[in-house]
């Protein structure tokens, strides 16, 4: 029944985010077009839900009423005759194509033999996570009154943190009629399954490389960190997720698509809006302007602007959530945020991240590719974008653990490396790409 009520609640977010979709298509392949369709109908969904739930309404009725918004613009856009279906092509794997797919499928069958066979044990999962969305959908010790102790779940975990991944956890309790730590964790195999996707599609669309494509989704599945953050129950698989297919809409330069994504990232987790937005709409300007426009200050380009303008629209979206907690006087973390530099942080971060045990030589690989290749990225227009995302991004995660109170959670190797596994999808795809540069004219594009 648990297995039911997840297969119907991701094919209704299917077709939510599909709906939407085929109001504007874009150039998408049908794969691309999936893996968007479902993120933009988990974000949507539970945002709406939400929205319905601040004004009043209970859980149950909002989630009825989502659904019937769901059939209804289903049935409005197949009526109207502007349901799009995407091509899906089907090719012949090679021989590293099915190694490719057995390492994963390795992984995907550890994870959900984790998920459907061990509780949820991790202490933050089940606190901030899981315990509040077992309280939203039971109705017991949550309120949405700013005046009660339950405010939120205030009295379990932070009140501060957002509700994407507890709503959608909530809703499939309801449509299974029972809340279990199946349904506390699943989403993190879900959006595991969702990152190699669209790491392999990312690459191929802009390399049309399929050992290049291959080599990028085994790299960014391989880190055992991602695969037992799939079963932990934590929201940093929804933060790279959404952020990872932010990159990819930036890169098919669907502007406010990748704004809506990024937008779910902060949706997901405080992270996404400190840490990723800023780092997509640096992505989105410099793929407006060149170096050259910049330093000449040639920034009057009307077309360039209102593509960054719809990205910010798409952010924008976000905006009831973000209203809620101004009016409810909702802090953005429960820890002090104030300068405070910390020496010996620079350090830490070397032994702990880039040599440490936990990413093994992810980082240390990544890091110097992105260096070797920062001369051919900055002189490629789509190459200056990542450029900028990932650095922008890296250095806004160097800011928060040497300046702020969060250099405690250095110290302590806990937030650091959830942090980091964050931004290991952006960080192949931009890894990938500067590779690419280097070799494309000597490559077999089907090869």
């Amino acid at each position: 029944m648990t297995l039911l009520a997840i297969g119907g609640h991701l094919v209704l977010n299917i077709l939510l985010g599909w709906s939407l979709l085929s109001l504007k298509p874009g150039k998408r392949s049908g794969g691309e077009n999936l893996v968007l369709a479902l993120m933009l109908g988990i974000y949507i969904e539970t945002l709406f839900a939400a929205v319905l739930m601040f004004i009043g309404f209970k859980l149950t009725l909002s989630i009825l009423f989502t659904v019937l918004l769901t059939i209804l613009l289903f049935l409005f856009v197949w009526k109207q005759g502007k349901l799009s279906f995407p091509a899906f092509t089907v090719i012949r794997p090679r021989w590293y194509e099915w190694l490719l797919m057995l390492t994963v499928a390795e992984k995907l069958i550890f994870v959900a033999w984790q998920v459907l066979r061990t509780h949820l044990h991790f202490d933050d999962a089940m606190n901030h996570w899981g315990a509040r969305a077992y309280s939203l959908y039971g109705g017991v010790n949550w309120s949405f009154d700013p005046d009660s102790p339950l405010f939120l779940g205030a009295h379990i975990a932070f009140n501060h943190y957002p509700l994407g991944t507890l709503v959608w956890s909530a809703t499939t309790a309801v449509f299974n009629g029972g809340w279990n730590d199946v349904i506390a964790r699943v989403e993190g195999l879900i959006f595991f399954s969702v990152v190699i996707a669209t790491v392999w599609l990312a690459v191929w669309r802009f390399s049309k490389t399929r050992w290049l494509a291959s080599f990028a989704a085994f790299a960014v599945s391989a880190l055992p960190l991602q695969v037992w953050h799939a079963a932990s129950g934590y929201s940093e698989m929804a933060v790279e997720t959404y952020a990872v297919v932010a990159l990819a809409a930036l890169l098919r330069k669907e502007w406010f698509l990748a704004g809506v994504m990024v937008a779910g990232a902060a949706w997901s987790k405080n992270d996404g809006l400190a840490l990723f937005v800023p780092a997509i709409l640096m992505g989105v300007g410099l793929w407006q302007f060149s170096w050259s426009d910049l330093i000449k200050l040639r920034w009057f380009d009307r077309e360039k602007w209102q593509n960054i303008g719809w990205s910010l629209l798409g952010v924008a979206t976000l905006a009831p959530w973000s209203i809620y907690k101004q009016v409810q006087s909702l802090i953005l973390s429960q820890h002090g945020t104030g300068f405070d530099w910390h020496p010996d942080s620079p350090k830490l971060f070397w032994d702990y991240v880039v040599m440490g045990p936990t990413h093994s030589i992810f980082w240390l690989v990544l890091l110097a590719t992105m260096i070797l290749s920062s001369f051919v990225l900055c002189r490629d227009q789509a190459g200056r974008a990542l450029f900028g995302v990932f650095w922008t991004l890296f250095f806004l995660i160097l800011y928060v653990f040497f300046f702020t109170s969060a250099y405690e959670w250095l110290r302590i190797q806990t937030t650091i490396h959830r942090t980091m596994l964050q931004f290991a999808g952006i960080a192949v795809v931009s890894c990938t790409y500067g590779i690419w540069l280097f070799i494309r004219p000597k490559v077999d594009h089907d090869s």
